[in-house]
């Protein structure tokens, strides 16, 4: 495998996208039907990692800012898409590090720029909190906010992957309907 580039970000939303999110998260729980004791859950500020192929010898890449390493990352996946990846650990365990041998290689054999979150984990936050927290970073992903790496991603660029619990935050499915 190439070097890997793995650039930590803090996703930081406005209170208004925070708002949006919060308000989405409460119309797709409204479909589980009535009598769903659903605890209030609000946005917060996540850890994520941009990771993609690095193509610049570790001595030289290794005095950039994160900011000089991602505009290479960005020049080298500018015609591919941005991958989305919401980790499995059955809502209590796993992270990015725990994955991140799996998603460098998918930024490896898609040439992609790959952007995964450290969602938070129960029993410390219960549903929704990881059902906000992609959302989340979907939004932050195409309506990044002023200081962020990255310019706003075309919703049709991005590719949205995971595994296990990751899997069920992408479809959050219920009696067989995607909700």
């Amino acid at each position: 495998m190439k070097g890997i580039w793995a650039i930590p970000v803090e996703v930081q939303c406005t209170d208004s996208q925070k708002e949006f999110v919060e308000a989405e998260a409460q119309k797709i729980i409204t479909k589980l039907g009535p009598g769903m004791e659903i605890p209030e859950t609000h946005a917060a500020d996540l850890h994520a990692e941009w990771q993609g192929v690095k193509r610049v010898p570790d001595d030289k890449a290794a005095r950039w800012t994160k900011e000089e390493q991602y505009a290479e990352l960005e020049t080298d996946t500018a015609d591919s898409p941005v991958i989305l990846y919401l980790h499995g650990g059955a809502f209590i365990l796993c992270s990015i590090e725990t994955h991140r041998s799996m998603t460098a290689r998918l930024a490896e054999g898609s040439n992609a720029r790959v952007f995964v979150v450290n969602y938070r984990l129960a029993p410390q936050h219960q549903f929704p909190a990881a059902l906000i927290d992609a959302i989340l970073c979907y939004k932050y992903l195409i309506d990044p906010p002023p200081g962020a790496l990255h310019a706003a991603v075309d919703p049709s660029k991005i590719v949205i992957a995971g595994d296990s619990a990751g899997v069920y935050l992408i479809t959050f499915r219920l009696n067989n309907r995607v909700v």
